[in-house]
C-alpha cells in the first residue's frame, strides 16, 4: 500500500516539472528569445532530412547547422526556433532555402548561456500549441494512471475491510 502512495507522489511530481518545464520553454521562445543578443553565423550544412519508421509516412525536418562566435569563442548550433510551428516537406524546404549552405546569418544566442542559440526567436499559437500538446499528453498519462492506481489502492482497501468484518 506504501508503494501506491510513493508511486502517485511520483507521478504528480513529474506532472510538475513537466508542466515548469514547459512554462519554461514557453517563456524563453515568446518573452525572452526576441530580445537574445544577436552575432553572425554561417551556415556549414543545410538539407530536408525525411524519416520513415515501419511503413509510415515520411516525416521531413529542416536540418539546419551553424557556427558562430561569442566573445571569441566558437559554438556550433542547429536549432532554428525553440518551438516548432510546422512540418512537412514543402516547410522544411522552405527553412532550407533560406538557410543554404555559407549564407552569413543573425544567430540569437541565450544570454549567459551562448551554447543555447536559435536563429527565428519568437513562437506562434501553433508552436505553443504542438508544444504544450506533446506535454500536457504525458501529464495527462500520468494523471489518469496515478488516478487508476489510487482507485485500486482504495479498492483493496475496502476489499480488506470487508474481509475483516466479515470474520468478525
Amino acid at each position: 500500500m506504501k508503494i501506491c502512495k510513493v508511486v502517485i507522489g511520483i507521478s504528480l511530481a513529474l506532472c510538475v516539472l513537466l508542466a515548469f518545464f514547459l512554462y519554461r520553454t514557453v517563456a524563453d521562445a515568446i518573452f525572452y528569445s526576441p530580445g537574445w543578443p544577436t552575432v553572425r553565423g554561417v551556415v556549414v550544412k543545410s538539407y530536408v532530412r525525411t524519416v520513415v519508421s515501419d511503413g509510415a509516412f515520411p516525416n521531413y525536418w529542416p536540418e539546419v547547422r551553424y557556427v558562430y562566435s561569442v566573445e571569441g569563442i566558437e559554438y556550433k548550433g542547429d536549432r532554428i526556433f525553440l518551438l516548432e510551428d510546422g512540418r512537412g516537406h514543402s516547410w522544411s524546404k522552405e527553412k532550407v532555402q533560406k538557410y543554404q549552405l555559407g549564407y552569413r546569418i543573425p544567430v540569437f544566442y541565450k544570454p549567459g548561456n551562448p551554447q543555447i542559440s536559435i536563429l527565428e526567436p519568437g513562437g506562434t499559437i501553433k508552436g505553443v500549441f504542438l508544444s504544450g500538446a506533446a506535454h500536457f499528453l504525458i501529464i495527462g498519462i500520468l494523471l489518469f494512471l496515478s488516478s487508476a492506481l489510487l482507485w485500486d489502492h482504495q479498492r483493496v482497501k475496502r476489499e480488506i475491510r470487508r474481509q475483516e468484518a466479515s470474520v468478525k
